[in-house]
């Protein structure tokens, strides 16, 4: 219910791609071929200094829809469908959480 719910209140739609260090075939991907941003890297190193975590654990893209009406059913079953497989996760959030 707290789902259906969720989805009928959402402004935005979140779709996750993690970066992987190693390709579809299982074989190791420099990660020096996805070298972080000036952004990211200051991030990362104002996170340490304030202790917030001692490293980073992933790096993530994410494409953020607005929505311009509640998801049908027909969307919904078909984001779980492709959770995992076209991208890693999906959330929804209101416009209070963002």
């Amino acid at each position: 219910m707290h789902d259906i719910l969720e989805h009928l209140t959402a402004r935005y739609l979140i779709l996750v791609f993690v970066d992987q260090h190693f390709d579809e075939k299982g074989w190791f991907i420099d990660p020096q071929e996805r070298p972080q941003t000036d952004l990211e890297q200051q991030a990362a190193f104002e996170g340490e200094q304030l202790c917030i975590a001692p490293d980073v654990k992933r790096r993530e893209r994410q494409l953020v829809f607005e929505l311009s009406r509640p998801l049908t059913p027909e969307q919904s079953k078909w984001l779980e469908e492709h959770e995992g497989k076209l991208f890693d996760r999906y959330y929804t959030k209101g416009d209070i959480e963002i």
